[in-house]
C-alpha cells in the first residue's frame, strides 16, 4: 500500500499554488489558467473557500478534485454552498480510494453543503457508491442534431474506433451531402423570424431587471454572476496551457449570444444561448408570452442553420414545445435528461417536502462554462 498526501487549496491561496513548485512541476495541471482567473472572480466565493483538492504522490500530482462556490436562494433565505465540478486520477493509481479520499474532504470541509451536475458517469458511481447524494432536479430535454458527423459523435467516446477514422470521414462526407438539400430548405424556412429578435453580445441592464422579476432559478443568478460568466469564461479559443489538462478548455469557436424579443418597448422574451464549435446550448431561456416563444424560439433555430451548427440542446418546455411541433427540423432528434443532484444535508437544510418543487436554468451549475 502506498502512501499519498492531499492537499487543500483555499481561494485565497489559488494564484500562489498554481506558482508552486508542485503545480510547475507535475505532468498535468489540476486547473486551467483561465478557470483560475475565473474562480478569482467568483462573486459568490470567499477567499476562506476550498476551491481545489490535490493527491501528491513523490512530488507530483496524481489526483485532484475542483469545486465551484455557488448560493441557493429559498424562503427569503440564501444558503452557501459548493458543486463539484471536475474530478481526476492518474490511471495508474484509480481504484485505490483516492477520489473518494478527496471528497471526503470536500464534504468535511464544506459542510456537506454540496451538489453536482453535468457529470461523468465515473463520478457518478462513486457519489452513489458514497449514499451521500438524493437526486434534486430533473429536467427533460431534447438535442436536436442538424448534422450528423460520425467523427465527432462516436470516436470521443469509443476510443477503439480510431483506426477506421478514414472511413468515418467518408461516410460524414456522403452525408453531408444528402442532408445538405434539407439544410438549404429548413434555412430558408426559419431564417425570416430572426427580424423578430435582437442579437446582441451582452446584456444590458434592462434584461437584468427582466431576469430578477421572471427568472425562478433557485440559484437566481443576477448581473453581477453573468458579467462574470461574460468577462471570464473557461473555455478559450487560444491555447495557453504548456501541460496537459485532463478537461477542456479550448475551442475554435466559442461565444455567447443574447436573443431579445421586444413588444412595446418592453422586453417578452430573452434567451442567453453558448456557441462552442459546432454546438449550441441555451443557458437561459425566458418567455411571458406565447407568440414571443415563437419568435424567440425559431430565431435560434435559424441562428443555428446560419452558422452551421451540428447539435443543438434545450431542456426549457418553452423551446422544446416549439420544437417539437416541427417535424422536419433535424435529421435527428434524442430526448434528453438533466440532473441536479444534492447533498442529504443541503435537503435536509432546505427542510423540502414532498411538494415541493424547483426550478433551473439550463446553464446553473458549472454548465454555462463548459
Amino acid at each position: 500500500m502506498f502512501s499519498y498526501q492531499i492537499k487543500k487549496v483555499k481561494l485565497k491561496n489559488l494564484q500562489s499554488f498554481v506558482n508552486s513548485y508542485l503545480f510547475i512541476n507535475s505532468e498535468i495541471i489540476p486547473i486551467s489558467k483561465n478557470r483560475v482567473i475565473s474562480y478569482l472572480n467568483n462573486p459568490r466565493a470567499n477567499q476562506d473557500d476550498y476551491v481545489l483538492y490535490v493527491a501528491i504522490y513523490n512530488d507530483k500530482i496524481i489526483a485532484f478534485r475542483t469545486l465551484l462556490s455557488d448560493k441557493i436562494f429559498y424562503k427569503s433565505h440564501e444558503y452557501k454552498f459548493a458543486w463539484f465540478s471536475g474530478s481526476w486520477v492518474h490511471e495508474k493509481f484509480r481504484r485505490k480510494g483516492i477520489s473518494t479520499a478527496l471528497m471526503n474532504e470536500a464534504f468535511k470541509d464544506w459542510k456537506e453543503r454540496l451538489l453536482y451536475s453535468n457529470y461523468a458517469p465515473s463520478s457518478k458511481l462513486l457519489y452513489d457508491k458514497s449514499g451521500k447524494f438524493s437526486l434534486f432536479i430533473k429536467k427533460e430535454g431534447i438535442r436536436l442534431y442538424f448534422k450528423i458527423k460520425l467523427t465527432e459523435l462516436l470516436i470521443p467516446k469509443f476510443e477503439s474506433l480510431h483506426h477506421i477514422k478514414p472511413l468515418l470521414s467518408v461516410i460524414d462526407y456522403v452525408l453531408s451531402i444528402f442532408s445538405s438539400p434539407i439544410r438549404w430548405l429548413q434555412r430558408n424556412y426559419f431564417i425570416g423570424y430572426l427580424k423578430y429578435v435582437e442579437i446582441t453580445d451582452r446584456m444590458t441592464d434592462a434584461h437584468y431587471d427582466f431576469i430578477n422579476v421572471n427568472n425562478k432559478s433557485i440559484f437566481k443568478r443576477g448581473k453581477e454572476e453573468f458579467e462574470w460568466t461574460f468577462n471570464f469564461p473557461w473555455i478559450s479559443s487560444i491555447l495557453k496551457e504548456s501541460k496537459p489538462y485532463p478537461f477542456s478548455f479550448y475551442a475554435k469557436r466559442f461565444y455567447y449570444k443574447v436573443f431579445t424579443v421586444i413588444d412595446n418597448g418592453n422586453i417578452m422574451a430573452f434567451a442567453l444561448i453558448k456557441v462552442r464549435d459546432g454546438r449550441i446550448d441555451i443557458p437561459v431561456y425566458l418567455s411571458l408570452r406565447e407568440k414571443e416563444n415563437v419568435y424567440l424560439a425559431k430565431s435560434i433555430l435559424a441562428y443555428s442553420y446560419k452558422i452551421g451548427t451540428n447539435i443543438l440542446t434545450c431542456y426549457t418546455n418553452d423551446f422544446i414545445k416549439v420544437a417539437n411541433e416541427e417535424r422536419f427540423l433535424a435529421l435527428y432528434r434524442k430526448t434528453m435528461q438533466q440532473r441536479f443532484y444534492a447533498s442529504k444535508q443541503i435537503l435536509m437544510m432546505l427542510d423540502i417536502d414532498d411538494k415541493a418543487t424547483f426550478d433551473v436554468n439550463d446553464g446553473d451549475g458549472d454548465n454555462i462554462f463548459t
